[in-house]
């Protein structure tokens, strides 16, 4: 005689901790994790599992070696999968015509905003700008002697957070140093003119982990959308970085397109280093292709 099925009315999915609702449903509504199962089998609850099963250990919020899903696929495997999908997604959302403004702008935000915490960072004050007329800028004034004992103090207190003892004193030494040479030497302006695309990128990096980790995800829809916002990125700076180290026609249309008639990032970057704007764009072409690769690295060999 089959046992009846399991009460579910109170219990959370494993997957992705809905409450089934109504009570009793079969599979969760969010992701389609199955909720019932039967005999030796039954779930008897989160603090006491079944006899002579083993629950895996948690690690990141997710259950290490349980299936993700109801085809039992592995977490790595389905990470892997939702990346690879926002692939094409991203593709068609770039050259899409009615939103591509959408793209740029959410391109913009990210980019001044990186604008912004470099400048505020070395005491110079930053004001973006964005335009509903397809232009976006960031201007910063002279330096504040306040200003950078604010920030220096700020970083120095995170420092303190994460760390103590000789860590503390190791990472508080690195961090006046490199400090000193973003404001007494030319780096600073340097990190400045890059900081808006590394901006796109590390963002277009923490889209592309929430797709491959599940984090902070509660729907498959969720995901895919993290990867296609985190590929899209990532693919504007890829391509923009080799088109100007290999096209001259797309080096004579970037000089050409400066926002409020303003010159643009890379341009003056160049001029600030006495370097080809060619050589700019396949150094940055480069951080390009290095930030996702880390970052589905960090995933595939994370314990």
């Amino acid at each position: 005689m089959c046992p009846a099925p399991t009460d579910v009315s109170s219990k959370r999915c494993p997957s992705c901790g809905q409450i089934p609702s109504p009570p009793g449903r079969a599979h969760c509504g969010m992701c389609g994790t199955p909720l019932r199962t039967h005999g030796a089998q039954m779930d008897v609850g989160p603090s006491s599992p079944a006899p002579g099963a083993l629950s895996p250990p948690a690690r990141f919020g997710v259950r290490v070696g349980a299936p993700s899903g109801p085809e039992g696929v592995s977490e790595r495997a389905q990470g892997l999968q939702f990346a690879l999908l926002g692939i094409p997604i991203a593709f068609l959302f770039a050259v899409t015509p009615m939103v591509q403004f959408m793209g740029w702008f959410l391109a913009s935000l990210f980019h001044e905003f990186g604008h912004g915490v470099s400048g505020w960072f070395m005491g110079f004050p930053s004001v973006p700008a964005i335009s509903l007329s397809g232009h976006a800028a960031a201007v910063h004034g002279e330096a504040l002697l306040i200003v950078r004992f604010a920030s220096f103090a700020a970083a120095l207190g995170v420092l303190r957070w994460l760390w103590s003892g000789p860590k503390l004193i190791a990472a508080t030494a690195i961090l006046a140093g490199v400090y000193s040479l973003l404001v007494f030497t030319r780096l600073g302006e340097v990190l400045f003119l890059t900081s808006g695309q590394l901006g796109e990128m590390v963002a277009g990096a923490l889209c592309l982990w929430r797709a491959l980790s599940d984090e902070a995800c509660h729907h498959k829809a969720d995901r895919l959308a993290y990867s296609m916002l985190g590929w899209f990125l990532i693919g504007r700076n890829l391509s923009l970085g080799f088109g100007l180290a290999f096209s001259a026609s797309a080096r004579a249309e970037y000089a050409g397109n400066g926002s409020f008639g303003l010159v643009n990032d890379y341009i003056r970057l160049a001029n600030e280093l006495s370097v080809e704007l060619s050589t700019v764009g396949l150094v940055m072409g480069a951080v390009a292709v290095l930030i996702p690769a880390a970052t589905i690295a960090m995933f595939t060999r994370r314990g």
